[in-house]
């Protein structure tokens, strides 16, 4: 554990846990499934600690659903509801984009989908609003990023990091090292995606995901999201991605695989990625009945790596210090590409840290294409 937790902050973690897992039964026994959890003990609950560990998680709507039940403490179901009324507020401004944004994509002739987000919300619980904030999570073609790019900046939206000449000149640097550009601006960010995956062949190519979407209802408009076994191994992804440390991804693992009644088809990197992150979800919040995964075809996994990054950093959820590039040592990066043969993606880590942290410095370099073909022996 790192130095930087208090006990009083792991304790509330450990507490939110319990709290979830409680809570997630109580979902999957309105859902007529017979699951038991013991109601968790909050003797000595603090509520600052502890609010702040829900608002890290990201899961305020769901304690403050089952709070009441719970016999959550005044004081901090006070700071709960608040949280989640907040989160509840800026997720509306979420469904009232995102099909705007989409629209605006359609009406140029550029496929799109959006994931994550409202989308995911609403697949998971039926409602547009239970995960609260966030980004406008858009996915499109790899060749359609220029065009894409263009239609947003003319909104009014701007690039995170880079200019949009240095996006022209690293492009070909940019589009094999990281998979988004994120894009700033009101009254949502929105993410542009050219693959779901920061690894590569962790989920099927974008294309495939556009072909198979479906289209659900956000708020009377028509959304274009991944399809559901899709969503079912994104949301996995996401979990990995976060190095394990996410009760949101957890919750949202959880809701997606108790809907599911037909098995999976996952075969290769992406089902040892994914049944690793199903196999963590179960072990820390359960929520599924006894053999359910076994039902779905996800094989065992081992989950002990998982389970370390957690417990490491289950205390600092919105750390951005992921496991990756040249800050981080060998084991927490072998760990975290695990699934993507580590020696094979090396280049690619270190090529995504030199170019998030310089390329914004630098003038257009001579030949991006070149460097990548050096690199990587592709074009």
């Amino acid at each position: 554990m790192p130095s930087t937790a208090s006990a009083a902050q792991v304790r509330q973690v450990d507490v939110l846990v319990d709290v979830a897992r409680w809570a997630l039964a109580r979902e999957a026994q309105a859902a007529g499934l017979a699951i038991a959890a013991p109601l968790p003990d909050l003797a000595g609950l603090d509520p600052l600690p502890f609010c702040s560990a829900v608002r890290g998680h990201r899961v305020s709507p769901l304690v403050a659903e089952h709070g009441d039940d719970l016999g959550l403490p005044h004081a901090a179901m006070e700071q709960v509801q608040e949280l989640a009324t907040q989160e509840a507020l800026a997720a509306m401004t979420l469904a009232v984009q995102t099909p705007r944004v989409l629209d605006l994509l359609a009406a140029a002739g550029i496929p799109a989908l959006a994931y994550k987000g409202v989308a995911l919300s609403l697949l998971t619980t039926g409602l547009a609003t239970d995960r609260g904030n966030g980004d406008v999570d858009l996915l499109v073609h790899e060749c359609d990023i220029p065009a894409a790019l263009g239609l947003l900046q003319a909104q009014g939206l701007r690039l995170e990091v880079f200019s949009p000449a240095q996006v022209e000149h690293w492009w070909p640097l940019i589009r094999w090292s990281t998979r988004e550009l994120l894009l700033l601006g009101t009254p949502a960010q929105v993410d542009l995606h050219w693959s779901v995956t920061q690894e590569h062949g962790l989920l099927p190519p974008t294309a495939d995901l556009l072909a198979r979407a479906q289209v659900i209802d956000v708020l009377g408009a028509p959304v274009t999201t991944l399809g559901d076994d899709d969503t079912l191994l994104a949301a996995c992804y996401h979990l990995h991605h976060d190095a394990y440390r996410s009760l949101r991804h957890v919750v949202d693992v959880i809701r997606l695989l108790r809907s599911r009644t037909a098995p999976v088809v996952w075969q290769g990197r992406p089902a040892a990625m994914a049944a690793e992150s199903a196999r963590l979800a179960v072990a820390l919040v359960g929520g599924l009945p006894q053999g359910h995964l076994e039902a779905l075809g996800i094989p065992p996994a081992p989950i002990a790596p998982a389970l370390r990054q957690w417990q490491a950093h289950r205390h600092d959820p919105m750390t951005r210090d992921r496991p990756a590039g040249l800050t981080s040592t060998f084991t927490e990066t072998r760990d975290s590409y695990r699934h993507s043969r580590f020696v094979r993606e090396l280049p690619r880590i270190a090529s995504t840290y030199l170019l998030m942290r310089l390329a914004p410095r630098l003038e257009a370099p001579v030949n991006a294409a070149g460097i990548v073909q050096a690199v990587t022996g592709r074009r």
